[in-house]
């Protein structure tokens, strides 16, 4: 699933990059439809996996394993490095509560409680370090829902399909009623929790729906390809013609989500593509605060738009690929010493 995430991720780092910018740089993907298909992908992972070991505590273990060290560091690298680049001194940013709220509510995936740092990036089209933390409290409360789901299909023999086809209906119902509302009362909240763990279950389940058919589903490739072709020419449509249909737009989302994964599953492609390794998760990670201290630098200033997102990729993807040596290396160290 290598090459899918890292379309994933350029997506996202598209995206951010004209909000942080203003620039218009085109991508046929959106950042929050590369996030729900980010989630369907770990749907079909981890419902895999939790089936192979049905352990909660080796489950939770092996998912904060991959998810804990590069987002702490991260959180803690921003926290603290950014204090160079702070109006306030070094004194007034250490002492200032704001600091010490950004750092323990970051630290245990609360971003939304406080997302920016005193005196940082304050003249920026945004004013938080890393706008991408949000999805990661998300995550977490997919992670734990599959072992009650898994609980669930044990204990009340539910068919597999059926209560993913309720969730999912229920998820789109729930972000069709908080979009609405948010319209309704003029209170941009209701659109933010549309978005929230309820509204991503759609797409997180729709992975567990493919694993669980995955056999089945492979065998309808060529069509499946058809449909995401589609979907992504209505897409592209519907954005030139700044349409937004909630219906359409879901719909075309899970074909999407169906399409990455039975790509995914396409074993010519994993040969090919495995060697590239995967730091996506990495790059989602890193990519906003490098935006973020490259216009501060003003990088966009001395290079045209385009130049500017190839350097910014550059670092980004140099970046995570350091990191994840750096960690492995840490890690293989350890464990030969612990024998």
């Amino acid at each position: 699933m290598d090459l899918v995430r890292y379309v994933l991720s350029v997506a996202v780092i598209v995206d951010h990059y004209n909000v942080l910018s203003g620039a218009e740089v085109d991508f046929p993907i959106s950042s929050g439809t590369a996030v729900g298909v980010f989630f369907g992908l770990s749907g079909f992972l981890v419902y895999g996996s939790f089936l192979k070991h049905p352990d909660l505590m080796g489950y939770v273990k092996s998912r904060a394993r991959r998810i804990l060290p590069p987002y702490l560091f991260i959180v803690f690298l921003c926290a603290f490095g950014l204090a160079a680049l702070s109006k306030l001194s070094l004194v007034e940013y250490f002492s200032s509560g704001m600091f010490w709220k950004y750092l323990l509510s970051n630290a245990v995936f609360l971003n939304f409680i406080q997302p920016s740092l005193p005196g940082v990036f304050e003249e920026s089209a945004a004013v938080a370090v890393n706008g991408s933390l949000w999805t990661l409290k998300v995550e977490w409360a997919l992670y734990l829902s599959i072992p009650i789901f898994f609980w669930g299909v044990k204990k009340f023999r539910w068919n597999v399909p059926v209560a993913v086809f309720v969730i999912c209906i229920g998820s789109f119902l729930y972000s069709f009623a908080m979009k609405y509302i948010s319209v309704v009362f003029n209170n941009p909240l209701y659109y933010t929790l549309s978005y929230q763990f309820v509204g991503q279950l759609a797409y997180f389940y729709t992975g567990v729906l493919v694993y669980h058919y995955r056999d089945h589903l492979i065998n309808f490739k060529w069509w499946n390809a058809l449909a995401v072709a589609l979907s992504l020419c209505v897409f592209i449509e519907m954005n030139i013609l700044d349409i937004d249909l909630t219906y359409v737009s879901f719909i075309c989302q899970m074909l999407l989500v169906l399409g990455a994964l039975l790509f995914s599953l396409s074993q010519p492609v994993s040969r090919h593509t495995s060697k590239l390794g995967n730091v996506s998760y990495e790059m989602y990670l890193f990519h906003f605060p490098v935006i973020q201290l490259g216009l501060y630098w003003g990088i966009d200033k001395h290079l045209s738009t385009h130049a500017a997102l190839a350097v910014f990729l550059l670092l980004i993807v140099g970046l995570s690929f350091i990191f994840q040596k750096a960690y492995n290396g840490i890690m293989n160290k350890l464990s030969y010493e612990s024998k």
